[in-house]
């Protein structure tokens, strides 16, 4: 392992995985809605800008790209692939926004799931390493609310 990825790995494990371990999945799933609701409130008040459009389908499509990763946890096969095929077509602000709420339930609706599976240890994430089920959970929330904040 070279010393970028020692460093991505390290990060991972610092910030997604040291503070997942404090929370059940059942509490990363109430905090996946609360931090859903407050993402939905942030972006309902942004403009339609091209670089709020393409974070929100960045958003969304990192969103979706983690939900390919739980569903991992759940037995489908992992494919190394990157977030880019996750994103949605649309460039219609309100039709993104409807996506994102949409997959934020689903995201959610993983995470009920994942309370009654017996899980793999870990799945890995293409930067910061293998990730517990709870890590990926993390993640997907925290991505979410840190992109949100930067739009302008």
């Amino acid at each position: 392992m070279g010393f970028k990825e020692s460093i991505f790995h390290w990060a991972g494990r610092t910030f997604f995985e040291r503070p997942a371990a404090r929370r059940s999945v059942v509490d990363h799933a109430a905090a996946l809605s609360k931090a859903g609701d407050e993402v939905r409130v942030r972006i309902n008040g942004k403009r339609p800008t091209p670089k709020n459009v393409a974070r929100l389908r960045h958003i969304i499509g990192i969103e979706r790209w983690g939900q390919a990763r739980l569903r991992v946890f759940l037995g489908e096969p992992l494919v190394m692939d990157g977030h880019h095929p996750y994103k949605p077509t649309s460039t219609d602000w309100d039709t993104l926004q409807t996506e994102f709420a949409s997959a934020r339930a689903d995201t959610i609706a993983l995470a009920g799931q994942l309370t009654t599976t017996d899980l793999p240890r870990t799945v890995p994430h293409n930067q910061f390493g293998p990730l517990t089920a709870r890590g990926w959970l993390q993640y997907i929330r925290g991505h979410a609310q840190t992109e949100s904040k930067l739009m302008r």
